[in-house]
């Protein structure tokens, strides 16, 4: 892991919970390296977005499946509002997967390794990040609808999915973090 984990040079551990941590307490960015137990992977992530500024990279182990979702492409049966929230504030980058047989006692589900890395300038920037979230939150909690019908308030401004050469018949799973940016900067005009 070191030869692919380059950040793990002159380490100094800190052990606990790191949703309960006070990172910024560090007063430096750090490396945050850790196996974290599945059922707090949604949680974990909010808690590194939330924490960005005073994070270099993270390198954690995901169940396989939530991996998935993190890393999906737009399009993709994995692609979601989670997909979305991270893609907004970085990126991330799977090292490697694991096998469940890897572990003991083994567990039912298979791992993968992430590497997660946060912007330091947002690509797209949007005028209201509530506003975008509660946007992209609205069409994946119907993903299977049109994003004309998942998002009710596109009924009535259909000339901005013209305008933004979206369709009206794509999916939520359609459309990437760029479009939803430019769709919620043009539904606060």
């Amino acid at each position: 892991l070191k030869r692919r984990c380059k950040d793990l040079k002159n380490i100094e551990v800190i052990k606990g919970d790191i949703l309960k941590f006070q990172i910024e307490k560090l007063n430096k960015k750090v490396v945050v390296f850790g196996n974290i137990p599945y059922h707090l992977s949604s949680k974990i992530i909010e808690y590194l977005i939330s924490n960005r500024n005073y994070i270099k990279i993270a390198y954690l182990t995901f169940q396989k499946e939530f991996s998935d979702r993190l890393l999906a492409s737009v399009s993709t049966k994995s692609y979601s509002a989670l997909t979305c929230f991270l893609n907004y504030y970085g990126r991330a980058e799977k090292i490697l997967d694991i096998p469940s047989s890897a572990f003991s006692p083994r567990p039912k589900v298979d791992s993968t390794f992430l590497k997660i890395e946060f912007y330091e300038d947002l690509p797209y920037r949007a005028k209201d990040q509530d506003f975008l979230f509660k946007i992209i939150r609205k069409a994946f909690l119907n993903r299977r609808k049109k994003i004309i019908n998942s998002i009710p308030i596109l009924k009535k401004r259909k000339e901005l999915l013209k305008e933004l050469n979206l369709d009206e018949y794509k999916r939520p799973e359609d459309l990437s973090i760029k479009d939803y940016v430019y769709l919620a900067n043009k539904l606060l005009n």
